[in-house]
């Protein structure tokens, strides 16, 4: 499992660095912002992995993973968070704007949501409640972007877009048991 996960973060590490690096403007030197970014997509992956795990020690691990790919992406998130790196979070002032807020409080809930999500039984109260968060967040930090190919680096989408796919993916898709 440990190899899956590490994959995982391979091809989300290695999509960032083409489409941040390679394709786009991002400067090596900011290897911290791509790291985010691939952080973000591992995490959404991993959730997906999780849904088709059978064994309970099996979804455990890969929940333990999910858990320390989240406290890594709000370590790295609040390290970056500037407006050199998330100009639309900012006004003139350097204030945060009502997408920083909203993408924000987004990320804060979903990872407190998700956090506790071992400690309270799986309900579709939670998944919904989860899902409106999760979404604020992705929506917020990308949705003016998603709808613009000839702004993508490479015409490679977002990793936000990329995201918001895989979780819905995840929301709509029927818990195994």
């Amino acid at each position: 499992m440990n190899k899956k996960i590490a994959a995982i973060f391979f091809v989300s590490f290695s999509y960032a660095f083409v489409r941040y690096h390679i394709a786009g403007p991002v400067p090596a030197k900011e290897i911290l912002f791509i790291l985010n970014k691939a952080l973000s997509l591992s995490i959404m992956f991993s959730m997906l992995m999780m849904l088709r795990a059978k064994e309970k020690p099996e979804k455990k691990l890969i929940f333990n993973w999910i858990t320390v790919l989240i406290s890594a992406h709000i370590i790295l998130s609040l390290i970056l968070l500037r407006p050199h790196y998330f100009p639309a979070f900012f006004d003139k002032d350097e204030a945060f704007t009502l997408i920083g807020n909203l993408a924000l409080a987004g990320g804060i809930i979903s990872a407190v949501l998700m956090l506790m999500g071992s400690k309270i039984p799986f309900s579709y109260t939670f998944k919904y409640v989860f899902g409106i968060f999760i979404s604020l967040h992705l929506i917020a930090m990308g949705w003016e972007s998603w709808f613009k190919p000839s702004s993508w680096y490479g015409y490679l989408p977002p990793i936000t877009l990329l995201s918001f796919l895989l979780f819905l993916i995840w929301f709509f898709r029927k818990k195994e048991s």
